[in-house]
């Protein structure tokens, strides 16, 4: 019954189509967050596709809200 299975699991697999080669790999910075730091401005800029600004507060641990004091070590995503 498992080697069934496996073995549909190997038969689904199929060749890499134009396009779906490797995309660029995203990098995670660290800088220090500046006393007009918003999140809401940083992720006008993300390279995040969806919900930027979510992704960066909770990545942060900042949410659903808030901002970072001045000189906390924040994470952005190149």
């Amino acid at each position: 019954e498992v080697d069934a299975e496996i073995l549909a699991s190997i038969r689904s697999f199929r060749a890499i189509q134009r396009g779906e080669g490797a995309g660029v790999e995203a990098k995670i910075r660290f800088v220090q967050a500046s006393e007009f730091f918003d999140f809401k401005i940083v992720a006008q800029q993300s390279r995040i596709a969806n919900y930027p600004e979510e992704t960066l507060r909770l990545l942060n641990n900042y949410y659903p809200s808030g901002n970072p004091a001045p000189g906390t070590w924040i994470k952005l995503v190149e």
